[in-house]
């Protein structure tokens, strides 16, 4: 390892520990945290009906942050809001999958040419330093085998983001950005069939590195089809 990625490394892994209540988030904010990891980790069934009463006593906290996370779990795609009838977990749908997956790999071939035209040395130091903080970060929450660890989820997306920041096409990476989100949960479904992403992620990253647009775009949409082939697997066979 050269000496600049040693530096980055280093002072990356003095920031790893941060955790979430370090941070000094609100109330609300935390909530959000915890609920959206209970829906990734299938801590509530699909079809689920989420009654305010329960969130409360579950989050030890009153309606009005419940309802404002809800809202905001619903804008997201993580929850369905039902005239009249309160919320509930969305049920998974393979038809919901193959259009974020097609709509995803498309987009990457835009915008992985945008950003490794634009990139420059400062880019590829936080695609480095995101990737040394994704591989230090468990996945599962400390103390609570089985539960997405919402700062995983977090190294997870900031990586992402990384290798496609410099595209200076911001509508197209906003736009990404909610096809991602949307897509979570169908991921977290497929890395609970036992799937290691590690070797993956590190070849895209490279790729990036080297500007080899061609290979990172076929690595990432790769990536990208794997996961939705585990998942629209794991669905076929629980139907």
């Amino acid at each position: 390892m050269n000496a600049p990625v040693a530096k980055l490394v280093e002072a990356a892994g003095k920031d790893t520990g941060n955790s979430v209540s370090q941070a000094g988030v609100s109330l609300t904010a935390s909530v959000y945290l915890q609920l959206r990891a209970d829906l990734l980790s299938g801590k509530f069934l699909p079809n689920t009906r989420l009654a305010i009463k329960m969130l409360q006593e579950r989050y030890g906290t009153g309606s009005s942050p419940i309802r404002e996370v809800l809202s905001r779990l619903t804008a997201e795609g993580f929850v369905v809001q039902i005239d009249q009838r309160g919320f509930r977990v969305p049920a998974f749908c393979a038809d919901e999958l193959e259009e974020l997956t097609r709509g995803r790999c498309l987009l990457n071939e835009i915008i992985f040419r945008e950003a490794i035209a634009s990139a420059n040395d400062a880019d590829d130091e936080a695609i480095i330093v995101a990737h040394f903080r994704l591989t230090r970060t468990p996945h599962d929450l400390p103390g609570s085998p089985g539960t997405l660890n919402p700062e995983s989820e977090e190294a997870h997306f900031r990586f992402h983001r990384a290798l496609t920041a410099p595209c200076r096409l911001k509508t197209l990476l906003d736009f990404e950005e909610k096809l991602f989100e949307r897509s979570t949960r169908y991921r977290v479904l497929a890395e609970s069939q036992v799937r290691s992403t590690e070797a993956e992620h590190h070849a895209i990253m490279n790729a990036v590195l080297d500007r080899n647009t061609n290979l990172a775009i076929k690595l990432s949409n790769d990536h990208i089809m794997e996961t939705a082939s585990i998942a629209a697997a794991h669905l076929r066979s629980h139907t």
